[in-house]
This record gives structure tokens, C-alpha cells and sequence, in this order.
């Protein structure tokens, strides 16, 4: 049945069965009273012994391939669940199975085989065996960047630690990253860094799966750290606002480990923040002036990374930096300000961010962080959560716990920030500047974001080494180029294969003429132009020399590069001609064929000859001139009707020189022949010949045309669709830099509102002071000016004067 079916293609995609037999023990459901081959008659029959049943191959392979494609469509993983609900069958869980069979009396059989998953579009699994059991099958995580004392067993899926050898750089666990690299949507990046310890794993997981138990992160309840390194969601989450944009969610070691040093944190943090599009800071505490000394990471950052070679201003790290979320737990208290309650990115701000006064080296080292981080991150919030629980035993059960044993206010809070944070994620995109000072943005998706990781980690492991951000983009699209021009070789070769197998109609030793080949060439160029190779196509003319003289930026030019490279590789070129005439893949498929085309035309002519000329010349007597000479031209007819390929006339002149003409002359030898009648049939020949080259050259001439014609017209409908893609990247790239410039307008009349108020504020205080300053003394001058007057009253009256009349002066004198 159907259910059985699907049910054992899921255990054979999960690893339990193998491709050949399929162990169907306990998974029987009452289909029908009809006998199937190898089916239990009844229950009793059914618990009583195992039944093996044997589905063909094609059958297997058919189930697989169906259902891939349904899961590469909605951008899912397979999953048997999800399966059953479709084929609306009942879904048997196998946990619940093992535990009803184990109470049977008959042992229960495993099959311990393996299966390898292969990667689909944008959902790619691992290889796992059946022992390997991650914490959530349905949201897999992987170790992305591990500490060189560290190693990780994917069987079991584990993380071993190494301390007899000392922590000194960051390795790349492969699988993680080929993950990464085959997923070919954009990508928003989502990571959450801070200090060990303080439950980033639970944010990690519910932003990758929400509500889901036990959390897909490692969640640890003991004093040492149970992270290390960099961990990502090996499933991609498509976004909930951007189209052709998935989700990935980056877990990082906390930092203040006691067995990792501070350049041990500093390396993470920089591979960190340069893989990031949204970076959220966790911590605990409260948002306070010393609270920015967690930050203070920052301005280490403008000493290890620069945006061009030799530029140390920093002032393009802006540019490409991403959003910085402050995430502050276990909060309890409102976000107040002057009596007034605010969100908590102004008290953010306002605590944090606001500059303080005084000229103490703590007060400028904090000014120096201030300045950095706004800086370096002009998007930036903030927000809060409270606890989720009262109760320590609880806690350290934090990731296993469903969401309702938790407190409603930390749901609620918790759900609110994971729409935000995915809400606001954007993608990718990386950062340089060209020769003319022009800043260029690329958008990540998994070859550019696998190729950027791997430069992170190599220049953060080289200590002499300073990331330059525009040096790295311009490696990086050099490796994404060459990676797609690999990839797309070996998507033309694989189809020019199928197809010429197709036009020899499955015979891989019939000729063809060059003229198919060229023109198949053409189609299948085409082909991976517009499909598989659109990433390595340049945008402007591609009609241009190979030399590469169209107008078009740094990258541009390294595009067109290996553009021309994989041309030459493949052997085209925009003159029809010339193409395969080079080395290249071309030029060996043209050779293969006209080695081919030989063999065959002369097994041809050959066997023909055997089989109906030759016995008329070992009988001469029964046979005249005419009819040997009718025979050579039916013979003549019919090989250039049924051989092909580009040796076709050679091997025609070859046999008509030497073999026809040793023929001929033995036949006259023995019968006397009419040289009359030789001539006229060397004159028939002859204008046999010149007619055939006069036809062959005009068609020749004639597909010539055709074929350049239509490869006109594939360019002019590449050139157009890649011109209409340019300008829906330009519309995007403005509304972006408008987006981008309103957040900083935005950022910016923010600071400088908070500026005007505090100016105004301090102003305000000046004048209230100088008032009272000038009331007091006003009031000091009045009470001054009192106490004289009152001095002056209290003085006794003068003494009245001493009058003497009558003195020398004569008797009207008077002596005071």
C-alpha cells in the first residue's frame, strides 16, 4: 500500500533500512482481506514474526525523486510527519513503536546501516547513521568554527574538549560549511554573542525553532561553558518579509571563559561580527554607565579590522556592519526617565550612549567606547527580557521545558523580540569600494557567504594579518567566480553528453556532422547562461572582445574575467567559426567526432565494398562494365546519405583514389574494358563531386548564418534579461541606501534632538543658577544696605560746637 511504501522511504531516508530490504516489522496498518505476497495474514501472524518486504529499485528511487522535488519546491527538509499529513495516512511514530514491541516476547531486530543524505537546493542534511541522534532531528545544528583544542564526533554529536593542547586558532568544520555553500538564496545571518553563561543558546534556539523542546542549541545548567565556538541551524528558515531570502542562526561561545583567553574571545567576536547581518549582544544587568564597559570590544575591533588596505579612519565601518541588538536579561524594573516611562532603547541611550562629563581617564575611556560604537553601528536598539522563571531548579532545566511552564510575561516578551529581531534581519551583503571611491554592495548568498566565512577565519588566525574588508570581498568574488565557473563546466559537459547521446540515439560510436555539434553547443550555451551560470555572467555587453573592453567596475572586470576563461575552457566563441577551434571542450568533442566519423566511414565503404562490388570483380564473366560502375555510384549514394562528420569526403577521396581505382583497372585487366564509357562515368563522377561541394558549402554557408543569428538572438535576450535584473537591482540597491540613510537621518536627528535637549537642559540650569546666584547677592546687598541704615541711625548725635565770640577777628568773628 501507498502508507507502507512512504513509511519505508522514510526509514530508508532516515537510516534505518537499507535501498534492498526494508524491514516493515510493526508498521503494518489493515489495508485489505486481499493477499499480498509476503504479507501476514492476520494480527496474530503480524506480532509473530518479522516481514521483509523487497520494493524494486525503480520504485525506491522514483520515491526519492518525487519527493526531494516536493521538498526543494517549499524549501523543507523530508520528513515523515509532514508526509503522512499530506497523504493524509496515519503517521507511526517509531519511539512509540519500539516502546509497544519492546514488551513482546520476540527480540526486536535494528538494522545498523547508514544512509547518506544529499544536499537539495537550499535544504541540506548531513550525512547520519542511525545511532546519531541530534538534540532536535527536525532543527539539526552543526559546529561551524571550532577551537583547534576541540573536535566534534558527528556520530554522536559530541563535542570533545583537548586540554593538553593549547588554544591558538579557529578550524572550519567542512560539512557546516558545504551546508552553507550550497544554499542559493540570499542570507540573512543572526547571531547572538556575550558573556559565557548567561543563556544565548535559548535565544539561538527559539529564533531557529520557536517553541520547540529540547532547545536544537546546547543548553548547559552547570558552571562551565557548554558552547564553543560558533554553532549554526543546519536548516534554513525562509523569511517572513523578504522574498528569495532565507534565515540562518549563529550561536557563539560566550566570552570571560576561564579556559579561553581574551584573544581567544576577540577572534570569535571579529569572525562574528563579519558574518553577521544582525548582531545581538546578550547580557545581564542593568543598563547603566558601566554597563558600556561589556562593549568596550568595540574599540579593539578598529585596531583588527579596516575597511581598504592602509585605512585606519574606520569611517566606512558603518557601511558594512550590521544591526546591533542589546538584548538585556532577567529585567524586573520599568525603563524610567524624569518620572516618565520610555522604551528601552531611549533608556538605552540615555544611560548608556549619552555622553558623560567630567575628565577623569575612566569618564574618556567610556567617551572613546561612546563615540566608537555609535560610529561603528549607527542601527542599533535594544531591548529587555524579564525572568523566565522564579524557581533556580527550573531554570537549570531551561531548554528541555515546554513554553507554558515558563512565566506568561517572559512568553510574551520573548515571542515579541524573535518577531522583531527576524523581522528586522536582512540580508548579507558585502562591502568594498572601488578604484573611483564608489561604494559597491553585494548581496551573500551560500558560495559568497562559505568563501567570506573562510577569509574571516584565516585572517583572524593570522596574528601579523588586519582584515581589510574591500581586500576580502575582492578575494571572495574571485572564489565564488572560479567556484561557479567549475560548477558550471561541469553542468555544460554532463548535459553535452546527455544530449549528444541523444542525437546518436544511444550508440556513442555513430558520428555526428560538426554542424549538429556546433549548433547543440549553442543551445546548451545558452542554456547555462540563463540557469546555472547566471552569477558568472558579466552585465555589461557580452559582445564584446575577449580581451574584455567593456565599461564596468573592479569586479566587474574580474568577472569577465572568468567569463572569458570559461569560454576559453569550453571552447566558444561569439564567431560561430571559430568555435572549438582552440583548446577547450569543444575543440576535444570536435576531434572525438572526426575520429569517429573516420572509423566509421571507412568500416562503412569497407564492408560495402566486401559485400557488393568485390564478388562482381572475382566474376567478371557474369557481369559487364555498366553494371560495375552503376554498383560504385549506388554505392556512392547511399554512403553519403548514411555517413556523416567531418571525414566523410576524406574517406569518400581516399577509397575513390585507391580502391575504386584498383577496381577498375583490375576489372578491365580481365574483361577489357570501354574507355568511352570510363570517361563518361569520370565526367558523372566529376559533376557528381562538384555538385555535392557546391551543396555542401551553400548549407554550410546557410547554417552559418542561421546559428549566428540565433546566437544574436540568445545574446540580445541575455543582455536584455540581465539589463532588466540590473535595474531591479538598482530600484533595490536605492530603496535600500534610502532605507539605509533614513535610519541614519533617523539615527542622527535622534542624536542630535538628545543634544539640543541636553544643551538646553544645561542652558536652562545655567540660567537658573545665575538667577539664584543674582538673588542671593541682591538679597546679601540688601541686607548690606540694611545694616548700614541701621548703623547710621543707631550713631549718637554730634556734639553741638564751641562757640568763641569776640576773638582777634574783631566782634563779628566766630572761632568753631
Amino acid at each position: 500500500s501507498s502508507s507502507i511504501i512512504f513509511h519505508v522511504y522514510f526509514r530508508m531516508a532516515s537510516g534505518s533500512i537499507d535501498h534492498q530490504s526494508c524491514l516493515a516489522n510493526n508498521f503494518w496498518k489493515q489495508q485489505s482481506k486481499s493477499s499480498v505476497p509476503g504479507r501476514p495474514a492476520g494480527n496474530k501472524q503480524r506480532r509473530e514474526r518479522k516481514t521483509v518486504i523487497n520494493l524494486q529499485p525503480e520504485i525506491i528511487s522514483l520515491l526519492q525523486q518525487k519527493y526531494d522535488e516536493y521538498c526543494q519546491e517549499h524549501h523543507q527538509a523530508p520528513n515523515v510527519e509532514q508526509l503522512c499529513r499530506i497523504l493524509k495516512i496515519k503517521y507511526h511514530d517509531p519511539e512509540k513503536e519500539r516502546s509497544r514491541t519492546s514488551s513482546l516476547s520476540r527480540p526486536i531486530v535494528n538494522a545498523q546501516l547508514q544512509h547518506e543524505d544529499v544536499a537539495k537546493g537550499d535544504e541540506f542534511i548531513a550525512t547520519k547513521k542511525l545511532q546519531n541522534i541530534d538534540r532536535c532531528e527536525q532543527y539539526p545544528v552543526w559546529p561551524l568554527v571550532i577551537p583547534n583544542n576541540c573536535s566534534y564526533d558527528h556520530d554522536t554529536g559530541r563535542m570533545s574538549v583537548h586540554p593538553d593542547q593549547p588554544r591558538s586558532h579557529l578550524v572550519l568544520y567542512p560539512p557546516a560549511l558545504e551546508f552553507i555553500r550550497n544554499i542559493s538564496s540570499k542570507i540573512a545571518t543572526v547571531s547572538i554573542v556575550g558573556r559565557a553563561r548567561t543563556g544565548k543558546s535559548l535565544i539561538a534556539g527559539e529564533l531557529y525553532a520557536p517553541g520547540k523542546t529540547p532547545c536544537p542549541f546546547d543548553l548547559g545548567h552547570q558552571m562551565d561553558a557548554c558552547t564553543y565556538g560558533i554553532w549554526v541551524s543546519a536548516k534554513t528558515i525562509g523569511h517572513p518579509h523578504q522574498r528569495d531570502t532565507v534565515i540562518l542562526v549563529f550561536d557563539v561561545e560566550g566570552t570571560g571563559f576561564h579556559e579561553a583567553s581574551k584573544q581567544n574571545d576577540m577572534q570569535l567576536m571579529v569572525v562574528t561580527l563579519l558574518l553577521s547581518s544582525y548582531f545581538i549582544y546578550n547580557s545581564k544587568g542593568a543598563f547603566d554607565a558601566p554597563a558600556l564597559d561589556e562593549i568596550g570590544f568595540v574599540t579593539e575591533l578598529t585596531e583588527r579590522i579596516q575597511s581598504t588596505p592602509n585605512d585606519d579612519s574606520g569611517e566606512d565601518f558603518s557601511k558594512f556592519f550590521p544591526k546591533f541588538m542589546w538584548l538585556l536579561r532577567d529585567v524586573h524594573l520599568t525603563p524610567v526617565i524624569n518620572g516618565q516611562q520610555v522604551s528601552v532603547k531611549d533608556y538605552f541611550c540615555d544611560k548608556v550612549l549619552k555622553k558623560q562629563r567630567g575628565v577623569s581617564q575612566k569618564v574618556r575611556d567610556r567617551q572613546w567606547i561612546q563615540s566608537t560604537f555609535l560610529q561603528m553601528f549607527q542601527d542599533y536598539d535594544a531591548f529587555a527580557l524579564p525572568m523566565p522563571h522564579s524557581d533556580a531548579q527550573v531554570l537549570q532545566k531551561l531548554g528541555e521545558l515546554s513554553r507554558d511552564q515558563l512565566q506568561p510575561a517572559f512568553n510574551a516578551a520573548l515571542k515579541e523580540f524573535c518577531d522583531l529581531v527576524l523581522r528586522q534581519a536582512q540580508s548579507k551583503v558585502l562591502f568594498t569600494k572601488q578604484d573611483d571611491g564608489k561604494d559597491v554592495y553585494i548581496h551573500c548568498r551560500g558560495s559568497h557567504l562559505a568563501s567570506w566565512i573562510e577569509q574571516c577565519v584565516a585572517s583572524v588566525n593570522d596574528p601579523e594579518q588586519v582584515p581589510a574588508i574591500s581586500s576580502m570581498t575582492a578575494a571572495v568574488m574571485s572564489s565564488v567566480f572560479r567556484q561557479q565557473k567549475t560548477k558550471t563546466i561541469a553542468v555544460y559537459q554532463q548535459i553535452m553528453q546527455a544530449r549528444l547521446t541523444q542525437l546518436r540515439n544511444g550508440d556513442r560510436q555513430m558520428p555526428l556532422d560538426e554542424q549538429a555539434i556546433i549548433e547543440l553547443h549553442l543551445e546548451v550555451f545558452n542554456q547555462v547562461l540563463c540557469h546555472s551560470a547566471q552569477s558568472l555572467q558579466p552585465r555589461n555587453n557580452m559582445m564584446n572582445d575577449a580581451d574584455g573592453n567593456g565599461d564596468g567596475d573592479g569586479l566587474n572586470a574580474q568577472q569577465r574575467a572568468v567569463f572569458d576563461e570559461f569560454c576559453d575552457e569550453i571552447g566558444h566563441s561569439s564567431d560561430v567559426t571559430k568555435i572549438g577551434k582552440k583548446n577547450g571542450i569543444m575543440s576535444q568533442l570536435l576531434k572525438e567526432n572526426r575520429d569517429l566519423s573516420l572509423a566509421y566511414c571507412r568500416a562503412y565503404l569497407h564492408q560495402n565494398y566486401e559485400q557488393t562490388i568485390e564478388p562482381m570483380l572475382q566474376r567478371p564473366q557474369s557481369h559487364s562494365a555498366e553494371a560495375v560502375i552503376a554498383q560504385f555510384a549506388q554505392l556512392e549514394t547511399a554512403f553519403h546519405a548514411h555517413c556523416k562528420g567531418p571525414a566523410k569526403e576524406q574517406c569518400w577521396t581516399e577509397f575513390k583514389n585507391q580502391t575504386m581505382k584498383q577496381s577498375v583497372a583490375q576489372f578491365r585487366k580481365l574483361k577489357g574494358f570501354n574507355e568511352k564509357l570510363m570517361k563518361q562515368e569520370a565526367e558523372a563522377a566529376r559533376q557528381r563531386e562538384l555538385h555535392r561541394v557546391m551543396q555542401s558549402e551553400l548549407n554550410k554557408q546557410k547554417a552559418e548564418s542561421q546559428q549566428q543569428q540565433l546566437m544574436m538572438k540568445d545574446e540580445l535576450s541575455r543582455i536584455e534579461t540581465a539589463r532588466q535584473q540590473e535595474q531591479a537591482d538598482h530600484v533595490k540597491a536605492l530603496q535600500d541606501a534610502e532605507e539605509r540613510m533614513r535610519s541614519m537621518q533617523q539615527s542622527q536627528f535622534t542624536e542630535l534632538a538628545k543634544s539640543f535637549q541636553e544643551s538646553n537642559s544645561s542652558m536652562q540650569q545655567r540660567m537658573m543658577e545665575m538667577q539664584q546666584s543674582n538673588a542671593n547677592d541682591m538679597k546679601e546687598m540688601m541686607l548690606m544696605m540694611n545694616k548700614t541704615i541701621e548703623a547710621i541711625n543707631n550713631r549718637p548725635p554730634p556734639e553741638p560746637p564751641v562757640v568763641h565770640v569776640g576773638g582777634g577777628g574783631g566782634p563779628d568773628c566766630v572761632i568753631l
